[in-house]
């Protein structure tokens, strides 16, 4: 970026996923696509620094390493923290209880 566009604002259109590139669902199709929107503004340190290792790893080794995360096995073992989080993200007002009902059926958490 050089000194004559710095004070430009960045246009909004990269940010958009397009239609075309969305599944019929309306969510991404790729990872790269769905980090792109992700709001890092309530993240903490770690977390920041952890989501971008993530963004620079291969995207064979993101799928990987979310294959591993979303094991079935592992779920079960953390259910009570994830029931949490999901909880504490309701009373935060991060998602709303319908979102986190979604997720919960999603992960096998009922």
């Amino acid at each position: 970026m050089g000194i004559t566009n710095f004070f430009k604002k960045k246009k909004d259109e990269d940010a958009e996923v397009t239609e075309e590139k969305k599944s019929p669902k309306g969510q991404p199709t790729n990872i790269s696509d769905a980090m792109a929107n992700v709001d890092t503004s309530q993240l903490s340190m770690k977390e920041k620094i952890g989501l971008k290792m993530f963004q620079k790893m291969s995207p064979k080794k993101q799928e990987e390493m979310l294959r591993q995360a979303m094991n079935p096995q592992e779920i079960a073992k953390h259910k009570e923290k994830i029931i949490q989080q999901v909880d504490e993200m309701v009373k935060n007002g991060q998602i709303d209880k319908g979102q986190a009902a979604a997720v919960k059926s999603k992960m096998g958490l009922r």
